[in-house]
């Protein structure tokens, strides 16, 4: 999918507004995040890198979050709701993202005067942009606008108007082994009206919130899956005449799994419940839901060669001046040609790679395998493989180490095997058709050992799928 079909998507959903935890229709405070990254409903600071698509859907079941005068232990109103998400990459460190919940049946069980839907159906629409200001691949901040539209009539929570409301949060993360935390900070900005008269004893509208949460998650490489932890809550700016904060306020807890069924395709369930008696905190809340990431394969070269311009030379007249008695005018002494342009393939939207020694390291991003592939490299290889080795004879190499790298689904000892395959593939090429003198080079598997991005979603599992290539001079130096 290209820019234009993300343009028609918005066109076709117009006005579709707000993401944010907490961010509903007032009875749903579960909101799964656009971009399906690191966490359920709380936001992580990575953005889908540019061109990668995630779809999320995921139904989830409340109990006892509609406003009743009922009091008791009992289950006075149950919830089925269905969100679906779509998230796009535009730029490097910026996305799109749009939600629209529905609510597929409610079951109330109460007599008197209550809450609820009139009917089911789209409840509101909802769009972020995501900027993250700093970061890697271990963790950074990034800074959320959101905004969501209402299509409820007769809003309690919003009163006799129904205004838009606007959300700006941040959100910083950080990964420590396997564990990712994520804190999200926000302001939420709500126009509300007038009370409804006929509500005014039982819920008054909603003035401007402060949003938070928390979350953490532990990935389990071998089983491709993550256990995650999340909290998040709003609390009002300022209580309200006659109704007190906490009575405003929201918080509720989950506890849930997701697991990575295919390279593109993430499974979630899990449950929760409220941490406090508040608005719309639901007794006991279940979910479950996918995530579909699709992106750009690599076979688009994103090898980084600087090349300077030639310039042209202007021919300069040489006038003879022997009339005078004066030397003829020569021309200048043509420049030193321009050094070699420097081979600089390291993608730039990843940190450098770890330490392991020489003189000079490079990434190549253009010859990424296909998943579970150990020959099927990409089509652009022969091309950056070539130029590699061009650079190669212009310079005075002692050896230069391959190394293979994968993503983390599968066995720690059959990624080693598969990383070493991949060396061994570009290793034959080198030696067979680029005509590199095998003494020079060694092979090396490091399996899933050393990441550079999360391996808990697909577009950091595809830069994880790479190989490296360690020079080592004989002077020591890189020429």
């Amino acid at each position: 999918m290209n820019m234009k079909l993300w343009i028609l998507f918005l066109f076709w959903f117009v006005p579709l507004i707000a993401r944010g935890n907490v961010v509903g229709t007032d009875t749903q405070n579960f909101v799964p995040t656009a971009d399906g990254l690191d966490f359920v409903t709380v936001h992580s600071s990575e953005t889908l890198r540019p061109g990668f698509w995630n779809f999320g859907l995921f139904l989830n079941h409340s109990v006892n979050t509609l406003p009743q005068q009922r009091e008791d232990q009992g289950i006075r109103d149950q919830l089925t709701s269905l969100d679906y998400s779509a998230a796009y990459g535009v730029i490097k460190n910026l996305s799109l993202g749009v939600g629209v919940p529905y609510l597929v049946s409610q079951d109330i069980d109460a007599e008197g005067f209550r809450g609820q839907y009139g009917d089911t159906g789209l409840t509101e629409v909802r769009a972020l942009i995501k900027y993250r200001f700093y970061g890697n691949h271990r963790g950074g901040g990034a800074v959320i606008f959101s905004v969501n539209q209402n299509f409820i009539e007769n809003n309690p929570y919003m009163g006799d108007v129904n205004s838009p409301i606007y959300n700006l949060e941040l959100a910083f993360d950080t990964t420590l082994a396997k564990w990712a935390l994520g804190a999200n900070l926000g302001y939420r900005v709500r126009s509300p009206g007038e009370a409804l008269p006929e509500f005014a004893e039982l819920v008054l509208p909603v003035d401007d919130q402060y949003l938070a949460s928390l979350a953490a998650s532990y990935h389990f490489p071998t089983l491709d899956t993550k256990l995650i932890f999340e909290l998040y809550g709003s609390r009002p700016v300022s209580e309200a005449e006659g109704s007190t904060v906490r009575k405003q306020s929201t918080a509720e807890g989950i506890v849930g799994i997701k697991h990575d069924l295919t390279d593109a395709l993430a499974l979630h369930t899990g449950m929760g419940r409220e941490v406090t008696t508040g608005t719309a905190s639901a007794d006991f809340r279940a979910y479950a839901g996918v995530n579909y990431a699709v992106g750009p394969s690599p076979d688009k070269p994103k090898m980084i060669v600087k090349k300077k311009k030639k310039k042209k030379k202007k021919k300069k007249k040489v006038i003879q001046k022997q009339a005078q008695g004066q030397p003829i005018a020569l021309p200048p002494p043509p420049p030193e040609p321009p050094p070699p342009a420097p081979f600089q393939p390291t993608d730039p939207l990843v940190d450098k790679e770890p330490d392991l020694g020489g003189d000079e390291v490079i990434v190549l991003r253009d010859i990424n395998f296909f998943f579970d592939s150990d020959d099927q490299v990409l089509s652009g290889a022969k091309s950056t493989l070539r130029k590699l080795a061009n650079y190669l004879k212009k310079k005075s190499v002692k050896q230069v180490v391959i190394e293979g790298h994968t993503d983390s689904i599968g066995s720690d000892a059959y990624n080693e095997g598969l990383a070493k395959r991949r060396a061994m593939t570009v290793y034959r090429y080198l030696f067979q058709v680029e005509k590199i003198p095998a003494k020079l080079m060694t092979t090396r598997g490091y399996g899933e050992r050393y990441p550079i991005a999360d391996n808990g979603n697909q577009q950091g599992r595809q830069l994880n799928r790479r190989v490296v290539f360690r020079i080592f001079y004989n002077n020591g130096e890189a020429q």
